[in-house]
């Protein structure tokens, strides 16, 4: 079996030509640059929304802030930092809205059902069109 694994990396090996690596190397700038402008890209009106049971709130995600939705100390408590949104303190039993991460492009979304807490991305279309992580 490694006679015929030689023998046909041999083979391969006078196959590749210069212009092969070229476009090689053409080809792998091209799939970082996209992934460059695809995952640095930020929506600039983006508007964090905030709804509990009870009560809605809007925040511009360009602002820093820390609030608590809801009156009870300590239930929930949401950052927006850095163009980013993302629950960093919660008393829920298996915060799962804590591991569900940052969100900063429009349709993303965090959910605390115990506390009744969902926050979402609002953004207009054409700052929200484009490719996704999830397309890839």
């Amino acid at each position: 079996m490694p006679r015929r694994v030689s023998s046909l990396i041999r083979t391969f090996s006078g196959m590749i030509r210069p212009f092969d690596y070229a476009v090689l190397a053409i080809a792998v700038v091209i799939v970082a640059g996209l992934s460059t402008v695809v995952f640095a890209r930020q929506a600039t009106g983006s508007v964090v929304r905030v709804q509990s049971d009870d009560q809605v709130w809007l925040y511009p995600l360009n602002e820093d802030r820390e609030f608590q939705p809801l009156n009870d100390p300590g239930t929930c408590v949401i950052s927006i930092s850095n163009g980013v949104a993302r629950v960093i303190r919660s008393d829920c039993p298996q915060k799962i809205c804590i591991s569900m991460g940052e969100i900063s492009r429009g349709g993303e979304w965090i959910a605390c059902l115990p506390h009744g807490v969902f926050v979402s991305v609002e953004g207009s279309p054409a700052e929200n069109a484009g490719l996704d992580g999830m397309a890839w």
